[in-house]
Order: C-alpha cells, then sequence, then structure tokens
C-alpha cells in the first residue's frame, strides 16, 4: 500500500501547487472519496452483520463500535475496528489523516528549491527506514496500518510532485526503446530489493521500503503520458477505486453463492468473480461514484 499513499501525496502535490481554497481543497476530497467508500460499508454491512451475529455472543456491540468507527474513517487507529466490516478500507482512514495534514505540508515545502526538496526526500527516506527496520521487530499487530505511520511515504510522493511541477524533472522524457529498458531494468532492481529486504517482512514494503522506485516510476510516467493513454488502460483508472473498495465485500458473497450453488472448482470460482468485479466495479462508477462526485462539486460550490 505504500506505492498508493505515495501516489497520493505525488498526485496532491501536483495539482495543489498554486493558490487554492482550502475550503474547496476539503469537499472535492469528501466528494472524491466518501461516497463510494460509505456504499462500500452499506454493502459490507449486512455480511458482517451475519458473521459478527454467528460467532460473537456480544456482537451488538461490536457492530456499534466497529460501525461508528468505519462511518467516521478512524478504524485504523484500533486493531480490533480494523478487519471487520470491509477490511480494505483501513487504507482509507489512513488517508483521511493524510489529507487532513496536507496543506500543512505543502504550505511549508512547496516554497523550497530543488536541492532542498531532493535532499529532503533522501533524509526523510532513510531515516525513516532506519527507524523501521529497528522498530519492526516490535511492533503489534495492527501498528503497521496506524495512519501516522504512513507520513514519511506520503510525503516523499508531494515532494516527487512538487519537483515534477518545478519542471525539474524533464530529464526523464525519452525515446521508447530507453522508457522500456528503464522501466524493465527498474522491475529487475525492485524485485531485487524486495527478494533481499522484503521477501519476509510484508511491514517493510508497506511501509515505504520500495518508495524510490515508486517515485522513479511516476515520475517516468507523468513525463511520457503516452504509455498510459490506451483506452482500456484509462478505464481500469477510472474504475480501480471501485474495484478496490468493492473486491472483498463481493468476494465474501460469491464464496456463499458458491458454497449454495455448488461450483468448487477454484478457477471457475476466479473466473466468474474477475467478470463480476469489473462489470460492478465499472457500473457503480458510472452510475454512483460519477453522478454523486459531480453532484457534491456542484452542491458545494452553490453553497460558497
Amino acid at each position: 500500500m505504500s506505492g498508493f499513499f505515495l501516489l497520493s501525496g505525488f498526485i496532491l502535490a501536483y495539482n495543489y501547487n498554486k493558490k487554492y481554497n482550502l475550503k474547496a481543497y476539503f469537499q472535492n476530497r469528501f466528494a472524491r472519496i466518501y461516497p463510494l467508500y460509505f456504499f462500500s460499508l452499506a454493502l459490507a454491512f449486512p455480511l458482517f452483520l451475519y458473521f459478527e451475529s454467528k460467532t460473537n455472543p456480544h456482537y451488538l456491540s461490536t457492530v456499534i463500535e466497529v460501525g461508528i468507527s468505519s462511518v467516521f474513517m478512524i478504524q485504523s487507529w484500533n486493531y480490533s475496528w480494523l478487519l471487520h466490516l470491509n477490511p480494505p478500507t483501513w487504507s482509507l482512514a489512513v488517508e483521511a489523516l493524510l489529507y487532513l495534514i496536507f496543506p500543512l505540508l505543502l504550505a511549508f515545502l512547496q516554497s523550497k528549491n530543488k536541492l532542498f526538496l531532493i535532499s529532503a526526500q533522501v533524509v526523510i527516506y532513510v531515516a525513516s527506514m532506519v527507524f523501521f527496520f529497528n522498530l519492526i521487530n516490535n511492533l503489534t499487530q495492527g501498528q503497521v496500518n496506524i495512519p501516522y505511520m504512513h507520513i514519511p511515504t506520503f510525503t516523499l510522493g508531494i515532494i516527487a510532485g512538487l519537483l515534477l511541477g518545478k519542471k525539474e524533472m524533464n530529464f526523464l522524457k525519452f525515446q521508447s526503446s530507453i522508457k522500456s529498458s528503464l522501466i524493465f531494468g527498474l522491475v529487475i532492481v525492485s524485485i531485487f530489493i524486495f527478494l533481499i529486504f522484503g521477501k519476509n517482512n510484508e511491514d517493510m514494503l508497506n511501509l515505504g521500503l520500495l518508495s524510490p522506485f515508486y517515485i522513479f516510476i511516476f515520475l517516468l510516467l507523468a513525463n511520457n503520458s503516452n504509455l498510459l493513454s490506451a483506452k482500456i488502460l484509462v478505464r481500469l483508472g477510472e474504475i480501480s477505486y471501485a474495484i478496490y473498495l468493492l473486491h472483498q465485500p463481493l468476494r465474501s458473497y460469491l464464496s456463499l453463492l458458491f458454497k449454495y450453488v455448488d461450483i468448487n472448482n477454484y478457477y471457475l470460482q476466479f473466473g466468474i468473480y474477475l467478470v463480476v468485479l469489473i462489470a460492478l466495479s465499472n457500473y457503480v462508477y458510472l452510475y454512483l461514484e460519477l453522478p454523486l462526485h459531480k453532484k457534491l462539486k456542484y452542491k458545494f460550490a452553490k453553497n460558497d
């Protein structure tokens, strides 16, 4: 997930590296994130209630506690809230904190020169990795999901976005053959780093071990936008948020259905799941996420 938090900082810094209305910023973040987030909670809630009632004698208090924490996007602060309702939403609770502190980080960093920003990236990455390597064996269960643990990665993304906005990364524009070679080489190096440092340590990967390689990929793609211009890739990008939020509840519902209709073949199950997930995500994007996003933005703008 570290790449997701880094990308979030990268995109926000690039888009907001100018004068902007703070109220409009928070309204836009809410309109972009919350409607589909809430829909995914509503979709997952019946299953959550069903399984809790079967396994937990005190399920009502658990349902209320987890439900409230999820609605207010604070479930990542407490491990007992984390994996109940819709587990992938833990990252949205992290994003809530990162969105909150983004204006402060941007205000501090956006006036800095190239040398300061690049130096800051090196210092933040090295210091955070040394800190996490020393801390990793003492982490309690779920501590890696606490929002403040991901501030360094998010900050690295902000700095990369600012450098891109300052046109300091134009040297990353390459011919097609060089692009392919660089991406291939970067993938090989990333795999090598993973095998050495992260193979048996998923927590370090989640805390930003591969951040330098993510930064390079994002900058490379941003300077060569035609690499992602294929229509199918554009659409997959548009529905990726829905895919992420809906994949867990859908898998749970389909697992019950497969058991009920006696479908035991793994490949058939996976094929059905994949088709339904993409179709559902596309439908939700077109008829729920996009319309609600536009409607909320219009309502906020009208009230202002």
